[in-house]
């Protein structure tokens, strides 16, 4: 008996050996700073998109790999594929042609309404704006490698260009720059998280373009690609994404779209927006009508 209960104790190791042996490990680039809040929804989207082809493909988990890295170096290791094997960015054609684009936007296009974060103390400045001109009198602050970034530029703004995110918030609290444009998916998580009362969210201005963050990976990975691109899919036919989103710490207080029909908009074009952007297809986006 005794040898019957060691065969089958055994013939359960190997089995659970060759099941783990068996399992996707998705390697994902850990926080830039404390205050990127964001970090954490994108990770969840990425498992929700592996649960669901689960049953096609296996079982598959997310792992945060312990070398830190801001995104213009993430994207760098992700095409030579060292470190990570997936990542989130704002798209433009560069990063197309370097890497393998999921183009589907992961916030429903939500990146591209901009809320300015501001000192309260310039609160009284910022209401008085209402066009470019006189948006053009301040410094924004933005990534140097950011597709947003070459669209302010380009509408003739004023931007501070930092390496590294967690250098920014602090940059616009000790005044080289005036205001710090953030997406609608991440603005207010970031701000809460700063624990700084002297920074607000000002979003009774906003600036729109079409900038979607999609997931990429290498090249050199499209069984990778073509698993989360069915994964993001399914969930936003199920509803399972749009419920996610509303439901997730960081997008909740976003929602519901409607309090920003109000807000001032300035529309600003997008150069660097790839020409295979699935501007069309309306399951895919977000509006604030």
């Amino acid at each position: 008996m005794k040898s019957l209960q060691c065969i089958l104790s055994m013939v359960l190791i190997i089995v659970l050996s060759i099941a783990q042996a068996s399992e996707l490990v998705v390697r994902m680039r850990p926080k830039q700073a404390a205050s990127d809040s964001s970090h954490d929804y994108f990770i969840g989207l990425a498992q929700l998109a592996l649960n669901k082809t689960e049953a096609e493909f296996g079982a598959a988990r997310i792992e945060l790999t312990t070398v830190q890295m801001n995104q213009s170096r993430a994207l760098v290791e992700l095409a030579e594929g060292n470190f990570i094997d997936l990542d989130w960015a704002g798209t433009d054609s560069s990063r197309e042609n370097d890497l393998l684009p999921i183009r589907i936007p992961l916030e429903g296009g939500l990146l591209g309404f901009r809320i300015p974060v501001i000192r309260k103390e310039s609160l009284a400045k910022f209401e008085k704006i209402n066009s470019v001109q006189e948006l053009s009198q301040f410094t924004a602050i933005q990534g140097i490698n950011w597709p947003d970034t070459a669209i302010l530029e380009a509408a003739g703004l004023k931007v501070e260009k930092p390496t590294q995110f967690a250098f920014m918030y602090p940059m616009l609290k000790n005044k080289r720059a005036d205001y710090f444009p953030r997406g609608l998916n991440e603005v207010y998580s970031e701000v809460e998280s700063l624990k700084d009362n002297s920074l607000i969210a000002y979003d009774k201005l906003i600036l729109v373009y079409r900038l979607p963050m999609y997931f990429f990976t290498s090249k050199s990975n499209p069984q990778l690609a073509q698993r989360i691109e069915k994964g993001l899919r399914l969930a936003i036919k199920d509803g399972s994404f749009l419920r996610y989103m509303q439901n997730s710490p960081i997008m909740s207080k976003v929602f519901p779209l409607s309090k920003y029909q109000n807000a001032r908009k300035i529309y600003l074009n997008n150069p660097t927006l790839p020409a295979e952007t699935p501007l069309n297809d309306a399951a895919l986006w977000l509006n604030l009508n």
